[in-house]
């Protein structure tokens, strides 16, 4: 490649060359220098770079900003889509229940729901008029569990084992019936039935551990669900059973067995349901509803139920609204007098019955159809033609019939 020095031809191309950039670069350097003036007429100054950095970090942060709570809406929308599904299932739920044939039975809870605040808001008036009289006073802090243990240590008279099983039945239905003048005589303290309130201790243990209710209500007299004005009051019933002797009745299964002769025990005066064992068992609850309950009327014993359902729902409640008690039952011996004067009378009314289902029984055979009996219709018409014909014969309205040649002679070959 030849020298510039020494190529005139050649170095005059190349100052062209550089001429041509030269001239470019001024075009560009005015351009740059025009907008500059532009950027300085509208914004007055220039940014210099530590501004723009400032600028592109409150960007940054912005952006960040936006990202956050974009999450956050994320996060609130699934969490509204989820309750929006939650209550989508309640309202299918509720707008299948509520039809014609399930509107009964929201308007009965419609009804205890009333009662129970009703009651509730009674009862707080009566427990603050009443607070030197109430059972709180009183109440000891032995617990359900400890007291069992204490009637778990107390001796108790064993059956013999001639009244053991089937033997002991005194009456066929699980309900107190009216007791012979006998048995009420031979009672030794006289004689009592507390269904499902009577808790027994675990085998071979015969003692037996009873929930008794601390406060009756009464509604007084002319006064509905809508108008409400409970009374309440503390039994004395219970606490007057103390040291006293009773002939005990109790179920088993769908008969009523005598179990003995029990004495009776104080125990803890206050306790919740729920200190119970089994604090759901709805024979307990539906007992202790019934004992609560003491209508002054008729009117108000027909229409007990929401009462009823009202006092077994508060007795279930945490918030203590209606306490129980607990009293002890120790056996102490086996009343042979009275044992045998209501299994006589049982083995009495087993006869009785038996006759009674005998005779049902033939009557229901007299007054079978005889199709009941198993006969077609035209045997029963041919036997009713024959009677009548045997009849009109004896009497001699009608000849004898025999029987004409050729019919049925020859039926015998």
């Amino acid at each position: 490649m030849a020298d510039l020095g020494t190529d005139p031809i050649l170095a005059a191309e190349f100052v062209k060359f550089l001429n041509a950039q030269l001239q470019m670069l001024k075009r560009e350097n005015d351009s740059l220098k025009q907008r500059v003036e532009t950027l300085i007429s509208h914004n007055g100054d220039v940014d210099t770079p530590d501004k723009y950095q400032q600028t592109i970090s409150s960007l940054h942060e912005s952006i960040d900003t936006l990202k956050r709570e974009l999450n956050e809406a994320r996060c609130s929308a699934e969490a509204h889509r989820r309750e929006a599904g939650l209550w989508q299932g309640y309202y299918d739920k509720l707008k299948t229940s509520y039809v014609p044939e399930n509107l009964g039975e929201l308007q009965r809870k419609a009804t205890v729901d009333k009662v129970i605040r009703l009651l509730k808001k009674d009862l707080a008036k009566h427990n603050a008029s009443n607070s030197s009289e109430t059972p709180l006073s009183s109440h000891t802090t032995q617990t359900y569990e400890e007291f069992q243990k204490f009637m778990l240590k107390l001796s108790a008279s064993t059956a013999a084992e001639m009244y053991t099983g089937e033997s002991r039945i005194v009456f066929d239905q699980p309900q107190l019936q009216i007791l012979p003048k006998a048995a009420i005589a031979a009672c030794d303290g006289g004689f009592a039935f507390f269904g499902s309130l009577v808790r027994w201790c675990p085998a071979p243990c015969q003692n037996g551990l009873l929930i008794c209710p601390t406060l009756q209500y009464t509604p007084q007299s002319g006064t509905g669900v809508d108008t409400i004005s409970a009374s309440w009051s503390h039994p004395t019933e219970w606490s007057s059973l103390v040291g006293q002797r009773r002939e005990l009745l109790d179920t088993d299964g769908e008969h009523l067995t005598y179990a003995g002769t029990f004495l009776i025990h104080a125990g803890p005066k206050l306790l919740q349901l729920t200190d119970l064992p089994d604090p759901s068992d709805k024979g307990l609850v539906h007992e202790l509803a019934h004992r609560t309950f003491d209508p002054s009327s008729k009117s108000q014993r027909v229409k007990s139920k929401p009462y009823l359902l009202a006092l077994g729902a508060m007795y279930k409640s945490t918030d203590g609204a209606l306490p129980v008690s607990v009293l002890g039952l120790q056996r102490v011996g086996f009343n042979e007098r009275f044992f045998a004067v209501l299994r006589k009378a049982y083995g009495k009314r087993g006869k009785a019955s038996e006759k009674a289902r005998a005779w049902a029984r033939s009557e229901t055979q007299r007054s079978m159809s005889p199709h009941d009996l198993g006969l077609d219709d035209d045997v029963v018409v041919s036997k009713k033609h024959a009677r009548e014909e045997h009849e009109e014969e004896e009497m001699g309205t009608r000849p004898s019939k025999f029987p004409k040649l050729g019919c049925g002679l020859l039926d015998d070959f």
